[in-house]
């Protein structure tokens, strides 16, 4: 039944069998699914209005007024070297970065900035109606106050060797390594994210006072700024991992259950009983897995989706391809590429949520710290309403001179 109306890729359109998932294979395994479903329906209204907004970015991009000024009055405005001119590095004009300025505006305009307000509400409501899901699903199951009674059973124990890491429940114990596991992870994933956005160009200095690290240069950001940047580096991270993952989750089971299938035909042969059990065929499969490293490469996803979105309105549009994939994946190697696991019971998703509450408070505060310091949405608000609606003039507003005797000529 569930390799038929769940573990294909062609009935990629249906809901999910929750309750036949619970009945073969457990509630946590079920609790798991039905999280990434949820998950996966939810974000259809956030991929589809990341899309319109890339869309109408893309349409409207030839009527950027900064775009025309870099275009236009850049030619006749000289930029000082990127680094000394005994290195190579020449004087050039602002005009070059004309291509550059254009494409930025896909990313940084006043429809990004109320997709990133969009996505920190979407992502308060997906947990709030999360929870009344769990509640629900824990009602029907029966499995409400579960681990107030696991943790009874276990206190006694728990009185003779409470230890730094002897917990009193499995429960408690898989939730402290997941979340040390992810903290570790989430440095790993958003470090050089974090880097972009926030810290990139904001201590290097100018001409003749550049800070150096180790007598090295601190770097700058483009000729666009850092949110083109940024962008680019979300698009390569997420959407690089996902495709990696999913074809490692994918062939791995299957080229390794191939090598093991050889070496039992070939013992069969050899053996006089060639009638062997199913249940001893089904034990050559891969062994399952437990359920952190679906978890946690579903978290790094929302923490995408979520943090940057700002820089990246696709990402929840790629993340919701890449669910419709999963689940099936998922599916098909429970079924038919892994043993069935050991049955548990769970009442919630456990110490998943609370690192989901985490990251989107984390979210709320990124987007915000990138519209007002890294995106130019800023800057050119406060100087339509002090200098000039139209923002004529903005960029000779924005640059400065280099101090005098610092370069060879004249130069912003």
């Amino acid at each position: 039944i569930l390799r038929k109306y769940w573990g294909r890729f062609s009935i990629w359109y249906k809901y999910q069998p929750i309750e036949n998932i619970r009945l073969y294979f457990g509630e946590k395994v079920a609790i798991y699914f039905a999280w990434l479903g949820f998950y996966t329906a939810w974000l259809l209204p956030a991929a589809t209005m990341g899309f319109l907004v890339f869309i109408y970015s893309i349409l409207t991009m030839n009527q950027n007024p900064i775009a025309h000024q870099v275009c236009n009055e850049g030619k006749h405005m000289v930029m000082c070297p990127r680094c000394p001119v005994k290195a190579g590095c020449k004087y050039w004009n602002l005009s070059n970065a004309c291509g550059k300025t254009k494409l930025a505006y896909i990313v940084d305009n006043p429809s990004t900035v109320f997709y990133s307000v969009f996505i920190c509400f979407w992502a308060v409501f997906f947990l709030e109606f999360w929870k009344r899901k769990e509640v629900t699903l824990a009602h029907q199951w029966d499995t409400l106050g579960f681990e107030e009674e696991e943790l009874k059973r276990f206190f006694l124990f728990a009185l003779l060797i409470h230890l730094l890491e002897l917990h009193r429940t499995q429960t408690e114990y898989e939730d402290q390594l997941t979340f040390k596991v992810f903290c570790f992870q989430f440095a790993n994933f958003y470090g050089s994210i974090f880097y972009i956005a926030f810290f990139k160009g904001r201590f290097d200095g100018y001409p003749g006072h550049y800070n150096k690290v180790f007598g090295v240069r601190l770097a700058s950001c483009g000729t666009a700024g850092c949110l083109p940047e940024l962008s680019q580096q979300l698009a390569i991270i997420m959407i690089g991992k996902q495709m990696i993952g999913n074809a490692k989750e994918f062939l791995i089971p299957i080229v390794k259950n191939y090598l093991r299938k050889r070496k039992v035909t070939s013992a069969k042969a050899n053996s006089n009983d060639s009638l062997v059990p199913r249940w001893e065929e089904d034990y050559t499969l891969e062994p399952d897995e437990p359920l952190f490293g679906e978890y946690l490469e579903m978290i790094i996803q929302y923490g995408f989706t979520t943090i940057f979105v700002v820089a990246f309105p696709l990402a929840p549009f790629f993340a919701l391809l890449n669910n419709w994939l999963e689940i099936r994946l998922d599916a098909s190697k429970y079924v038919t590429q892994s043993r069935r696991p050991v049955a548990y019971k769970a009442e919630d998703i456990g110490v998943w949520f609370t690192i989901l509450n985490v990251v989107t408070r984390i979210a709320v505060l990124c987007n915000a710290f990138i519209i007002a310091f890294t995106s130019e949405f800023m800057p050119k608000l406060l100087y339509q309403y002090t200098v000039d609606p139209s923002l004529e003039g903005y960029l000779n507003y924005t640059l400065s001179w280099a101090p005098e005797g610092t370069t060879e000529r004249p130069c912003r």
